[in-house]
């Protein structure tokens, strides 16, 4: 009985971890496109600016 009760245990342990280890790796994947995205906003910004000088 003691031995179902800790393989249990086990798979519980190691689901939580699987899924502790996917959102960790989801946040990373959300911050560098969360990254990119600004980068991508700044320089469309700067291209608007640039544009907006050429025809001042």
């Amino acid at each position: 009985m003691f031995e179902i009760w800790w393989t249990k245990i086990n798979v519980i342990v190691l689901s939580n971890e699987y899924t502790w280890k996917l959102e960790e790796d989801l946040t990373d994947e959300m911050v560098g496109l969360a990254r990119q995205l600004k980068e991508s906003t700044l320089m469309m910004n700067q291209s608007i600016k640039n544009i907006e000088k050429v025809n001042s």
